[in-house]
């Protein structure tokens, strides 16, 4: 099966939001962005909890 390797935006309300656990949480508060771009296939990871 081949994905479509669209790439879409997650977008955070406030940056002291986030735990700083994940290393996606990691990349947003090293570069004080509420915006990270990335893949639908880590999207739908991220919002399922399933990717670190």
């Amino acid at each position: 099966m081949k994905y479509l390797h669209t790439y879409i935006e997650l977008t955070l309300r406030k940056l002291k939001d986030l735990k700083g656990k994940s290393d996606w949480e990691i990349k947003m508060i090293s570069r004080n962005r509420k915006t990270l771009a990335v893949c639908t296939v880590c999207h739908q990871k991220i919002h399922s909890g399933k990717l670190d």
